[in-house]
């Protein structure tokens, strides 16, 4: 029987460092917030995709094994998903002000 895996990221967690497109190509893309996203939400078990969640440094990589495709509901395609950044996924950003030199 061919098990499979549910692909989840975190968007909370992800920083973008890309590692899981590196480990596991074709599993993974980033989207327009520079984010990782899982291409497809099932796939069958790869060494790659689990390799690619345990070298995620953020650890937003959540998989969860299936004993059927069918388990998952459906064989869902998330690329052109747009989902809106929660508050903790964006950092307020902060004007670089430097050492300050008195003479």
């Amino acid at each position: 029987m061919k098990r499979y895996l549910r692909i989840q990221v975190d968007h909370s967690r992800c920083v973008g460092s890309a590692l899981c497109l590196a480990t596991a190509p074709g599993y993974f893309e980033l989207d327009d917030q520079h984010l990782s996203r899982p291409t497809t939400s099932v796939v069958p078990v790869s060494e790659n995709v689990g390799a690619a969640a345990e070298l995620c440094p953020m650890e937003a990589i959540t998989l969860t094994e299936l004993e059927d495709e069918r388990d998952s509901g459906e064989h869902e395609d998330t690329r052109g998903t747009r989902r809106p950044p929660t508050p903790a996924a964006v950092p307020p950003r902060q004007a670089f002000t430097g050492p300050t030199y008195r003479r």
